[in-house]
């Protein structure tokens, strides 16, 4: 089937796995062809890209992703749940690792504000608030969490 997204899809997930990155690059970018809103196949070759070290390469991919899985969530929003929220948490670390510290703040507000108490987004965004001088919105945020969660590591923020 060398036009199904799908099949084109897991037979890159197969080579990529085997370790031939190239193949699976060729395959998923052919997936993207066939379906542009191909969220999986953006991600997976986002982790190709991060594998190869190339974090903004990998940016534009998993941008992409989010994107796309916006505009799936009215129709598939078990499927696409789950995934946009970490996909957002991964955006705002990348950015963070980049030393991008505005552009991470804002991906852990995208994410947050599909999921108002995913941890690791408000914990990342509570330390990067408070090393940025915003100790009292960082408390806030853990306040908050901890108030809906119970406490959790590192959002200790005083």
């Amino acid at each position: 089937s060398p036009n199904d997204p799908d099949a084109l899809k897991s037979l890159a997930f197969v080579y990529t796995a085997q370790g031939d990155l190239d193949r699976g690059v060729e395959l998923y970018e052919r997936v993207l062809v066939l379906d542009d809103d191909a969220w999986a196949s953006m991600a997976n070759l986002a982790e190709i890209w991060m594998m190869r070290d190339e974090p903004r390469r990998a940016l534009t991919y998993l941008e992409d992703a989010w994107e796309a899985m916006s505009r799936a969530y009215d129709y598939e929003p078990q499927r696409v749940g789950p995934w946009q929220v970490a996909c957002g948490v991964l955006i705002g670390e990348t950015y963070e690792n980049l030393g991008e510290i505005a552009d991470a703040e804002l991906w852990y507000r995208r994410a947050l504000s599909q999921a108002p108490y995913e941890p690791e987004a408000t914990v990342r965004l509570a330390r990067l608030l408070a090393a940025n001088g915003d100790a009292d919105e960082a408390g806030l945020l853990c306040e908050a969490l901890d108030a809906r969660i119970g406490p959790y590591p590192g959002c200790e923020i005083q």
